[in-house]
């Protein structure tokens, strides 16, 4: 949708993160494919990262675990992985995913996520 990113392109640098959560609490779960590197590159370039972090994966969790789940891996592979790896180079944003991975005892998709993680983890210097 053209004017959907028009629109969260001419905002994505004049909210505040109370604003931020806002706008993002309005996406729709089928839409969060399409708006994540959106919603990372503001994450990452607007002020406080894990506070900005904190709101999207608080958002994502309100839709269940299955979708967490889904957009976690979409962050740990590509076309995600190199904005990604600008959270996984810093403490915080790192143990922030952390703590959001499924259990690693789940499924064999939750052990693979972990090995991702850690993979890039170390990549980005954690």
């Amino acid at each position: 949708h053209e004017l959907d990113d028009m629109l969260l392109g001419s905002l994505a640098y004049r909210m505040s993160g109370a604003e931020f959560r806002e706008v993002i609490e309005y996406i729709q779960p089928s839409a969060w494919p399409s708006r994540l590197q959106w919603a990372l590159t503001c994450v990452i370039e607007m002020g406080d990262t894990c506070e900005m972090l904190r709101h999207v994966l608080d958002v994502l969790a309100a839709f269940g675990e299955g979708l967490l789940a889904q957009l976690l891996k979409a962050l740990l592979t590509d076309p995600l992985l190199a904005t990604t790896a600008k959270l996984l180079a810093q403490a915080e944003p790192r143990t922030l995913l952390r703590q959001r991975l499924p259990k690693a005892e789940g499924s064999a998709a939750s052990r693979a996520l972990w090995l991702v993680y850690h993979r890039e983890a170390w990549r980005g210097g954690g």
